[in-house]
């Protein structure tokens, strides 16, 4: 039961991060989005998600490839 509650939980985080990245107007709200999306990432242990999110820190805000990488490593977790 826990678990399945802790699974809810980073998901639902982990989709506010990423339409936080997608919402993004400036590369600061960019980059704020990307490192929290990496230490929600850190703090479930999904190494793959917390590496598109340091690489979406470093890339431009709405690089289209970016939020491409990290939406699969959440779909690839979340399936």
């Amino acid at each position: 039961m826990l678990i399945a509650e802790l699974r809810i939980a980073f998901h639902e985080g982990a989709e506010r991060a990423l339409a936080a990245l997608r919402a993004a107007t400036d590369d600061g709200t960019w980059r704020e989005a990307a490192w929290r999306l990496k230490g929600l990432a850190a703090s479930f242990g999904a190494p793959g998600l917390m590496e598109a999110a340091q690489y979406a820190a470093a890339a431009g805000r709405e690089d289209v490839v970016t939020l491409d990488t990290v939406r699969r490593q959440l779909d690839w977790l979340t399936d």
